[in-house]
């Protein structure tokens, strides 16, 4: 292919990538996007036939246009700063394609269209960018290298007029493409080095990026059918690492995420009247205490990775004994329901050390056995309700003798002929009626919401919690993947002697049990590794990691050392259990040995015989030199001759052929027949 087709394509593949990144990041809206990409098309099509680029009118100056057009924009339609600079670049980048001054405005381009990536960087922390970073580094690479190609060819300082008309007949090999290939794999392998091993300093100190996708339910005000909604999106909300003693640990399924407790009920809306317990500044990187349990149950580590979602609240899975992550403050209202104070945006990671016991044990903060008054009177608030309803408590609790036997008779009437629908819809009847007396159909909200309106009529508190139900396990990254379909409402009813405890009145979803594709999972767990080891990569990373080589090294040493013991049988797992380690070791051998031999052909390559065509072309050089016309190191075989105006017209045309025939040889690596050589000799003898 030749190299200038190669050339036009590579550059606006990076044009392409950068204004991507800023697409993904949103900072286009329709039809600013599709205009862009229509621009881009047209500009590739126009430079192939060699239409553009242009010399810059005397009028065009991109430092004025940004001093006056910019602040006017900006005042006039008061768009957002973001928009407003990721449109600035987009203009720049195209203007660029149109105008040049010269070759070397090419690397202009090169250099917006990385802001362009850097830019969609702060926006975009998820694994789309790492496809995108991947893409636009390769491209990038290949780029340059085509640039630098062209440049030897046509000249770094000629105008567009010689550049854009120039014919080159240079053509791209296999050699070539081998050689760079290496390099750029080289150089991401140093990059990716470079990133693990280069210092941190803390987690969310550049997070300029925009607020996460909304997600309901999650709020002091919760529409009624919010959860409904919520759950027929199946994007991932938080994905969650388990340990125990230091092992991998995987909890019992399903798995209750507590997120809102919800005290009030007006018929259509739940909210939240309940008063704040405390709220405390935190430091990240020191856990905050919160429960204390004695004696300890169960207690398990969570490494807990929440994605790009608009809400405050800290889900929780257990009774949370501390908590850590990237906020600066902790708030607990008065039904234990957590939510963070803080500016950070995108992805968020916590650890939490949880009990997830039967929590029967003396729990060391007020979870008292009796509720005051006023908040008694809070959890018993009811909305207008019909006769039939008033009737049916009556009618289920009148033979139970304590508030747990009620409890229990009205969760068990939930149980037996009410079915799981993700369909419902208000009548003139309301949402309870129609779901207790003719539908008898719902999802999570109906069947805790009539559960909490249902205690609360029969003299129990009760309040209505939103959170999440995880019921999705990873066996491939060992780890608890939770959706917004897994979004779940269940209710807290206070017994005398017990406290709260957890009822859950809503059938299983036939829908809810479907299992993920293996490849699913092999996606997951790299959207989740791009989380760990990317977004949120810290210091703490660096320290596992160094700690994870350094242990494997000392048991592959021991191993080896061990070896005088080994007997056939014990072969096979000593493999086993090393054989990873062992392939990176041979494989890392290997690639070393690959770079050894390509450097001695290197070098024994650089000490071959010259080319004919070279010898001749040296010659030719030497002639001048004598002449006092010397060719700098720096300049082309193109650009030398540009310095020869004080040659005549046909001394010049020699030159000219012999560089051509030269640039055959030692460029597009064919050889010259005995024809053109005969002329290059006769050429060079008359210089």
């Amino acid at each position: 292919m030749p190299i200038r087709v190669c050339f036009i394509i590579f550059n606006y593949l990076m044009a392409i990538l950068g204004v991507t990144c800023l697409v993904v990041a949103g900072l286009f809206p329709f039809p600013v996007r599709e205009t862009a990409v229509l621009c881009l098309a047209a500009l590739g099509w126009l430079e192939w036939k060699r239409r553009i680029p242009l010399k810059p009118p005397a009028w065009f100056s991109l430092i004025v246009i940004s001093i006056v057009a910019v602040p006017t924009l900006y005042f006039v339609l008061k768009p957002a700063i973001p928009e407003l600079l990721a449109g600035f670049l987009l203009f720049i980048l195209l203007t660029r394609f149109v105008f040049k001054s010269e070759f070397n405005d090419y690397l202009y381009g090169h250099l917006i269209a990385t802001v362009c990536l850097l830019m969609g960087a702060l926006f975009i922390q998820d694994l789309t960018f790492a496809f995108l970073f991947l893409g636009f580094f390769l491209v990038m690479c290949w780029g340059l290298i085509f640039y630098n190609l062209m440049a030897e060819q046509v000249g770094s300082q000629s105008p567009p007029d010689l550049f854009r008309t120039a014919i080159i007949g240079t053509r791209l090999n296999t050699s070539i493409l081998g050689l760079t290939g290496a390099l750029v794999l080289v150089s991401l392998i140093l990059t990716s080095l470079i990133f693990i091993s280069f210092p941190r300093v803390g987690l969310g100190l550049i997070s300029l990026n925009k607020g996460g996708v909304p997600i309901s339910g999650f709020s002091d005000r919760v529409e009624f059918g919010e959860v409904g909604l919520l759950k027929q999106n199946d994007t991932v909300v938080l994905r969650v690492q388990f340990s125990r003693n230091g092992k991998p640990f995987r909890p019992p399924l399903p798995a209750l995420w507590r997120g809102v407790a919800l005290n009030h009920f007006d018929g259509k809306t739940w909210s939240s009247r309940l008063t704040g317990f405390w709220s405390n500044p935190h430091r990240p990187g020191k856990p905050m205490p919160l429960f204390t349990m004695k004696p300890e149950e169960m207690v398990i580590h969570e490494e807990i990775f929440m994605e790009n979602i608009d809400t405050p609240v800290v889900f929780t899975y257990g009774l949370p004994l501390s908590i850590d992550g990237t906020f600066t403050r902790l708030d607990m209202d008065s039904a234990f329901s957590f939510k963070t104070r803080d500016n950070h945006k995108g992805p968020r990671r916590f650890y939490a050390a949880t009990d997830i016991g039967p929590t029967q044990a003396q729990v060391a903060y007020p979870l008292p056995g009796q509720l005051e008054p006023k908040q008694r009177h809070g959890y018993l608030q009811l909305p207008d309700l019909s006769p039939e309803i008033v009737a049916l408590v009556s009618h289920l609790t009148g033979n139970a003798a304590s508030p747990e036997d009620k409890a229990n008779a009205l969760l068990a009437h939930l149980d037996k002929g009410f079915t799981y629908s993700l369909e419902m819809k208000e009548t003139s009847r309301g949402y309870l009626d129609e779901f207790l007396f003719h539908r008898k159909a719902g999802h999570c909200e109906y069947f805790a919401t009539a559960l909490t309106i249902l205690l609360r009529q029969a003299g129990i508190p009760a309040r209505l919690v939103n959170g999440f139900m995880g019921m999705e396990w990873n066996e491939l990254g060992e780890y608890m993947i939770v959706r917004q379909t897994h979004a779940h409402s269940w209710v807290e009813a206070f017994l005398p002697g017990k406290g709260w405890v957890t009822f859950d009145p809503t059938p299983p979803d036939p829908g809810g049990t479907q299992s993920a594709s293996r490849i699913s999972l092999y996606m997951d767990l790299l959207r989740l590794n791009w989380q760990r080891y990317v977004v949120k990569y810290n210091l703490s990373d660096q320290i596992r990691i160094a700690d994870y080589f350094s242990d494997s090294t000392r048991d592959m040493m021991d191993g080896f050392q061990s070896l005088s013991s080994i007997t056939p049988q014990s072969i096979l797992p000593f493999l086993k259990r090393n054989g990873f380690k062992i392939a990176g070791v041979l494989l890392t051998g290997l690639l070393l040995f690959l770079i050894v031999q390509k450097r001695k052909n290197d070098r024994r390559s650089a000490i071959q015989k010259p080319t004919f065509a070279t010898t001749q072309y040296n010659k030719m050089i030497s002639r001048l030199k004598k002449k006092g016309l010397v060719k700098e190191a720096c300049w082309t075989p193109r650009e030398f001759i540009a310095h020869l105006d004080v040659l005549t017209l046909q001394e010049k045309d020699q030159i000219e052929q012999i560089t051509r025939l030269y640039e055959k040889s030692r460029y597009a690596g064919q050889s010259l027949d005995k024809n053109e050589e005969q002329r290059m000799t006769a050429l060079a003898k008359n210089i």
